[in-house]
């Protein structure tokens, strides 16, 4: 699964934010197919799950999905929800 996206910086950045950018690249690919895999492998999951299953912050398993979501990876559950850490009620996500 190829899931790598331009590098986020603008063409005024200094060497090193497009250094940042690059990085960030293979990280965000490799926490993308964590997420995707972690989905498939246990099934339904919220964003706070994912990110103990898999070992990344829950803020990183937000951005991701949102990508993975834009790809067709996975999609929101439209019936199923889970219980946040501060009690709200978030989304839970399948693999497509």
């Amino acid at each position: 699964m190829s899931l790598n996206i331009t590098p986020a910086s603008r063409t005024t950045d200094r060497d090193t934010s497009w250094a940042a950018a690059a990085s960030m690249i293979l990280e965000a690919s490799t926490q993308r197919e964590s997420i995707a895999t972690a989905l498939r492998l246990y099934g339904p999951m919220g964003r706070y799950e994912i990110a103990r299953v898999t070992g990344l912050d829950p803020v990183a398993c937000a951005r991701r999905l949102s990508d993975l979501v834009e790809r067709g990876i996975c999609r929101v559950a439209p019936d199923r929800h889970e219980t946040t850490p501060s009690g709200r009620t978030g989304s839970v996500w399948v693999a497509a």
